[in-house]
């Protein structure tokens, strides 16, 4: 039973956090690259990597 809440409360806490850090790593491309072609190429990269891997995650479970 204490695993279940402390789990629960640590999946309350990661997620949004694992979903902001996706959302600011492209940002983190940018500014780094400066909006240089180089930038969009990275930032649909990432994306696009992301993307197979939650597909590949989904299927799994």
């Amino acid at each position: 039973m204490l695993w279940a809440i402390l789990s629960a409360i640590l999946g309350l806490i990661l997620i949004p956090l694992i979903l902001f850090l996706k959302a600011i790593v492209p940002l983190l491309f940018i500014v780094i690259f400066g909006l240089s072609p180089y930038a969009l190429v990275a930032v649909l990269g990432f994306i696009g990597l992301w993307l197979i891997f939650s597909y590949h995650n989904a299927k799994d479970s």
